[in-house]
């Protein structure tokens, strides 16, 4: 996955304790607005027969806990009224809210199937909750809904609680229901705004959503992803001088070190993760004027 935060550079009002412990999380600047996630490739939860349920867990915030649980589902069955009733074939792709460690899930009673540019916060109705985005079942027990009623790609609002802050954030996917084997969703990517109570527009955070400095973290890349000995992060060809760090969760510094990356050439690290416990990292790398920053899973 790949995940960069852009920079809003403008003087702020103290923040709250809840979002400096959000920050040090993420070893970013109490600056940082937007947290994209690249997910990348593109994931595909799929049902190709039946019975079958299959699911994505979405975290939101990459804080190690799930927040909501993206599903497919596909199902023949017969009509409650009489067994002889004819086959009812049912699929759905619907979501559900997850609860753990003090943070709260909720989301949109009927998830709308959003555009670009729409606006996501308080302006919105959220519910804790599950809903399906999208349904369908003919034969003995025709029935169809959700407002997601195109396969192309669009975008489900979402919000969080962290303590007594919210955040909200954006998933953008397309949904593939048409009653018609097979049943499933595409997942492209999601970003959330970091500062409480401050609404998102969905697609925020895009590398071409209105800037060009998103170029930068996707030329970088971790690999093994997950690592257990060792991790390479490929810088890439970039002209400026940057900073790696690594952070675990609880926002301690791991390991970080200068890079003054030449004109021409490609840079890689190469770092041991032997002495790492088991878990997620943060690996952030700063330039001048933003940072871009990856989630490592050590095992």
């Amino acid at each position: 996955m790949k995940k960069q935060l852009l920079k809003k550079f403008s003087a702020c009002e103290p923040l709250s304790m809840a979002f400096i412990v959000t920050a040090m999380l993420f070893s970013v600047s109490a600056n940082a607005q937007i947290v994209y996630t690249d997910v990348n490739p593109d994931t595909t939860v799929i049902c190709s027969s039946s019975p079958c349920t299959q699911s994505y867990n979405l975290d939101l915030n990459n804080d190690g806990m799930g927040d909501f649980i993206l599903n497919t589902y596909f199902d023949s069955l017969h009509c409650a009224a009489s067994v002889f009733s004819p086959l009812a074939i049912k699929q759905r792709v619907y979501i559900t809210p997850q609860s753990a460690n003090g943070t709260v899930s909720p989301m949109m009673n009927t998830p709308l199937m959003m555009n670009s540019n729409d606006t996501i916060g308080s302006n919105l109705t959220f519910s804790a909750n599950p809903a399906a985005l999208r349904f369908f079942s003919f034969d003995a027990c025709p029935d169809s809904g959700g407002s997601w009623t195109s396969t192309s790609d669009h975008y489900l609002g979402l919000q969080i609680t962290v303590g007594n802050s919210t955040y909200y954030g954006w998933a953008r996917l397309s949904v593939f229901v048409t009653g018609i084997p097979p049943v499933y969703f595409i997942l492209k990517d999601y970003a959330y705004n970091s500062i409480p109570n401050q609404p998102i527009l969905a697609g925020q955070g895009q590398p071409n959503f209105g800037t060009t400095e998103n170029s930068f973290a996707s030329t970088i890349y971790l690999f093994p992803n997950p690592a257990t000995s060792h991790v390479t992060i490929d810088l890439g060809s970039n002209n400026q001088k940057v900073e790696v760090t690594i952070t675990d969760v609880t926002g301690k510094i791991v390991y970080s070190i200068p890079i003054a990356i030449g004109t021409s050439e490609t840079q890689k690290i190469d770092v041991n993760t032997h002495g790492f416990k088991a878990g997620i990292y943060v690996v952030q790398i700063q330039a001048a004027d933003f940072s871009a920053t990856k989630k490592l899973v050590v095992e």
